[in-house]
């Protein structure tokens, strides 16, 4: 009889182990699937080559940074002579040259309520093709946690979980190149 009993005890315990794993890899199944649901969702706000980029402006750290690209190197507007870091520029690019956006409201006739009156920062990009995208980064919203951002000339705003304008908040002088010193 105490035998049946263990028996009985462990038949329960691996009961209970079976049932617990089969709504764990089911609960894991599940989020899954929306993660991948949650991609399939996204909204091209904009998707460039970085090569096909001619010129680059932005504002949202004070003065307008105005760059253009010669000779596939990249140049301050009227000031050649300044060594930019050609890395740097790059990288800034790679923000703005491909959006994905979670969120896409159309229709908006008031974009104040956005922060599009004040906005976090604007980049204007310009194609060898002269196609100009002007990039309007609004303010953040507490409570979708998300950070809006719309094209000029469109009545669609985005919202995005990462604060993109926020590297745009720069001046020139944070993109000059940085000597490395060397010791000897």
């Amino acid at each position: 009889m105490k035998k049946q009993k263990i028996q009985l005890l462990i038949l329960g315990v691996l009961l209970v182990l079976v049932i617990a794993a089969f709504f764990g890899v089911r609960s894991y199944n599940n989020r899954l699937a929306e993660e991948k649901t949650s991609e399939e969702n996204l909204y091209t706000v904009l998707s460039l080559t970085k090569e096909d980029v001619a010129e680059f402006s932005f504002s949202g750290g004070g003065d307008m940074v105005s760059l253009i690209k010669e000779d596939d190197v990249w140049n301050a507007v009227g000031d050649s002579s300044i060594e930019l870091d050609q890395d740097k520029i790059r990288s800034l690019l790679d923000y703005v040259v491909d959006i994905q956006a979670e969120l896409e409201i159309e229709g908006v006739t008031d974009f104040s309520q956005y922060g599009f009156d004040d906005p976090l920062a604007t980049v204007t990009i310009k194609l060898q093709d002269d196609t100009v995208y002007e990039i309007v980064f609004g303010h953040f919203n507490e409570i979708t946690s998300q950070y809006y951002l719309k094209l000029e000339g469109s009545d669609t705003v985005y919202g995005l979980s990462s604060n993109l304008g926020y590297h745009f908040q720069i001046t020139l002088d944070d993109l000059k190149k940085v000597e490395e010193e060397t010791e000897e």
